[in-house]
Parts: structure tokens; C-alpha cells; sequence
């Protein structure tokens, strides 16, 4: 599993973020491995930015379908300027398909609405392209039954594309932007990759990406997953550690616990976390961009640690730091069990 850090953000922040992670890396100029970004809605220069990294970072275009969900762009206005700037830009490594989000708040009829447009832009938006591209396409699918996810997947596998993307998640806080797991969505990521396993397709997650969630998501044989959670999560004054979550260390924050220096210390050593971002926690707490390249570290770093975690480990670190996600885990476990012992037609 690998991670894509969103960086549709201001052209100066992440020049300051490259300078600071310059200053603790001699010799490394360019910390983004994987990075997403919407050309639709991208600051000034960042996108030349990562055109001139191409070699080092590998880059996917998100559709903007946050900002169709909020009505600030139409889905075929989205969709007729992102036909000229995949053309426009082929070296980008993966182009994300226009979307229409489904938010928990929609209805019944909200819904089908939504997928059926969703559904159309698989048909009709590659049209045109060469097979270079269209295979670095990316699909979106989207349902609140495993019915919808069924038939989202069963149209969208004929896009062409070598893997799709899962953004069926529940949806809360200020305009439904925050992403999360349920028992019923993590029962839809089951289905969609049991059928991505068995076409042989990678697969990509949306808009979510904690410390404890991509514990879950490593062992539901996710490929690849993206989110503005390492950024957001700094400029709230929360601080990342494996398996916890995000803490809070500049007592700003009334969503998330705050930890004095020593409970943060001692949880560090707990977890076994290390970097040069947190080492001196002052600067943590005072710094917003520290915190920013901490949290990205805390998340590269357990990616790269999942790869080697047998999944009876990860399950007791998680009951150890966070049972509800412990909980989640278990769920994915048996509802893959449940689905791979299913016949299927």
C-alpha cells in the first residue's frame, strides 16, 4: 500500500514545506513520493511544481468531485476542462474520471441520481483518448448498498483502466468533508475489493488516511490511498502517531484530546515513532508546517512498517491504542472471509 499526499494547496506553503524538509534532509530537496492534486482547482505554480518533480513523484489528478458535490462547478463543466487538461498534461500517472459524490446525508432518489451520472462519465468520458491514457484512467465508485456498489463496479471495469477507486465513505462535519468508516461502508470497501482481487485490478481509496485508519485499510488489500488529513490535521494544532491517531499539542483543538509534552513522549516511545519533526516539542507545538511534515513522516513511515506487520499484530497494537479501529479491523477480516467463502457466478 502506498500513500498520496493531497497538495492542492497554496504554492508558498508547499515551498516552505520542501524548505524545512530540506533543512532536516541534507540532500533531499522534494519530500512527496505520491502526490494528488485537482488541476481544476490547483494554486498557482504548484502544478509546474510537480511537473518539474515528475521523475521523483508520482502524480494523480483528482476530479474536483468535492467541489461538484458543493455545487461549485456542474459535473459537465468539470468534465469538459478535464478532458482539455488530461490532454494537456499526459504526464501525469493517473487521471481521476469526473464524479458525482454520494454524501449520507442524500436521499434514496439523491443517490440513484448521483450514480447514474457518475456512471455515465464511465462511458463516455474516455471516449477519445489514446490507450496510453486511458489505461491510467481511475473510475470512481460510489453506492450505499452493496447492490449500488455491484452495479458501479460491473460498468465501470469496462473503462479500461488497470484499477478503480472506492469513495463509497460516510461523510460528516462542515459541508460533509470529512470521510469515515462504518460498519456498513467497511462491509462496501469488502465488496469492492474482493471484485478488484479477482479482476486483477488495483485499487485506490479517497479522502481517507489516518495513522489508525490505514491499519484497516492495509489489510483490506488496498493498493493505494490518498488524503488531506496529514496537512488539515497540522493547521488544527494535531500531532499524528501510529495506530493513536491525531492528538492534539497545542490545546487549540476541542475535537481532539490534548496531550502535554510528557504524554506525548511517553506515547512515542509506546508506538515506536521517530522523526526529526517531533524530536523538539516546542517547535511541534508552534509550528504548523512541523507538525505538517510530522504527520506526512508518521504516515510514510507506517506504511512502509505495515508491509512487514502480520495483521495478529497490528490487530493487538490497535486494541491497544484504539479499539474502535480494532473493531473496524476485525470487521474487514471476517467480512473478507465471509465474501471469499461466498460462491460467486
Amino acid at each position: 500500500m502506498e500513500f498520496y499526499a493531497s497538495l492542492t494547496i497554496n504554492r508558498c506553503h508547499l515551498i516552505k514545506l520542501t524548505q524545512i524538509w530540506a533543512q532536516y534532509h541534507p540532500g533531499q530537496d522534494f519530500p512527496f513520493r505520491r502526490a494528488i492534486i485537482s488541476p481544476l482547482f490547483a494554486r498557482n505554480g504548484v502544478l509546474e511544481m510537480l511537473y518539474q518533480q515528475r521523475k521523483r513523484c508520482k502524480v494523480m489528478f483528482d476530479s474536483g468531485g468535492f467541489h461538484v458535490q458543493q455545487g461549485r462547478i456542474t459535473l459537465a463543466s468539470a468534465s469538459r476542462r478535464l478532458r482539455k487538461l488530461y490532454s494537456e498534461n499526459a504526464w501525469a500517472n493517473r487521471f481521476v474520471l469526473p464524479d458525482t459524490p454520494v454524501v449520507s446525508g442524500d436521499s434514496k432518489d439523491k443517490v440513484a441520481q448521483k450514480l447514474r451520472s457518475t456512471r455515465r462519465q464511465y462511458r463516455s468520458f474516455p471516449a477519445g483518448f489514446p490507450e496510453s491514457v486511458r489505461r491510467r484512467l481511475l473510475p470512481v465508485v460510489h453506492g450505499t448498498t452493496s447492490q449500488e456498489i455491484g452495479s458501479s463496479l460491473e460498468v465501470a471495469q469496462f473503462v479500461g483502466s488497470q484499477g478503480l477507486g472506492f469513495g463509497g465513505f460516510a461523510t460528516s462535519g462542515p459541508n460533509s468533508g470529512v470521510n469515515s468508516f462504518t460498519p456498513n461502508t467497511l462491509r462496501l470497501l469488502s465488496v469492492f475489493s474482493s471484485f478488484c482481487e479477482q479482476k486483477r485490478l488495483r485499487t485506490h481509496i479517497f479522502g481517507i488516511g489516518g495513522p489508525a485508519s490505514i491499519a484497516v485499510l492495509n489489510y483490506a488489500h488496498v493498493h493505494t490511498f490518498d488524503s488531506a488529513g496529514w496537512i488539515r490535521a497540522a493547521a488544527y494544532g494535531n500531532a499524528y502517531l501510529p495506530f493513536v491517531g491525531a492528538l492534539n499539542v497545542t490545546g487549540s483543538s476541542n475535537s481532539h484530546r490534548f496531550v502535554s509534552r510528557a504524554e506525548f513522549s511517553r506515547l512515542r516511545k509506546w508506538t515506536g515513532h521517530k522523526c526529526l519533526f517531533c524530536q523538539d516539542h516546542g517547535v511541534l507545538m508552534e509550528s504548523w508546517r512541523h507538525r505538517a511534515l510530522h504527520n506526512y513522516s508518521t504516515l510514510s513511515q507506517a506504511v512502509q512498517d505495515l508491509k512487514h506487520t502480520p495483521v495478529s499484530v497490528a490487530l493487538e497494537r490497535l486494541h491497544v491504542f484504539n479499539p474502535r479501529f480494532a473493531r473496524y479491523l476485525q470487521l474487514i477480516l471476517d467480512e473478507r472471509a465471509r465474501l471469499a467463502a461466498t460462491p460467486t457466478n
